[in-house]
């Protein structure tokens, strides 16, 4: 019952690492592509009514903490990748984080598994030897209780 409850505790600690892994991989790939995207029209000097669609189109659902593009200027643009850049690196450091916390994780759960296989193969050798021992001391036991009958017949 209690290795049971360590074996599902351990299998929901690996999903668990496993969905928040899977999770800042999207984010991740999602903060790249919109900062490729902008930087792709900031290049092109597009229109500010374009930089503010993409802005939507792509933070849909997220909070826009962002000025509206048409009130920047060209030196806060620069700023804005910047600041893009850097919440990149620090989503990217975060996936790291998980990443080796994952792989700890999984090494752990390894670990563990394999000392309870072998602990277990030795408990089961254990239970066979006494199981054996008990066999043959009843037998004996049996052989002296008659022994002892028949000698009392006497």
């Amino acid at each position: 019952m209690k290795t049971n409850m360590e074996d599902l505790l351990t299998e929901a600690h690996a999903k668990f690492a496993n969905n928040t892994v899977a999770t800042l991989v999207s984010k991740c790939e999602r903060y790249k592509k919109l900062y490729f995207e902008i930087q792709k029209k900031l290049n092109k000097q597009s229109s500010p009514d374009e930089l503010s669609d993409i802005e939507d189109d792509t933070m849909a659902g997220e909070e826009n903490d962002t000025l509206n593009m048409t009130t920047q200027s060209p030196g806060s643009k620069s700023a804005k990748a910047k600041e893009y850049e850097k919440r990149i690196r620090d989503l990217e450091q975060q996936l790291q984080d998980v990443r080796d916390n994952y792989k700890t994780l999984k090494a752990q759960y390894e670990y563990y598994s394999q000392e309870k296989k072998n602990n277990e193969k030795i408990l089961n050798e254990q239970f066979d030897s006494m199981r054996t021992e008990v066999r043959e001391l009843t037998s004996t036991n049996c052989k002296l209780v008659s022994s002892l009958e028949y000698t009392k017949s006497k």
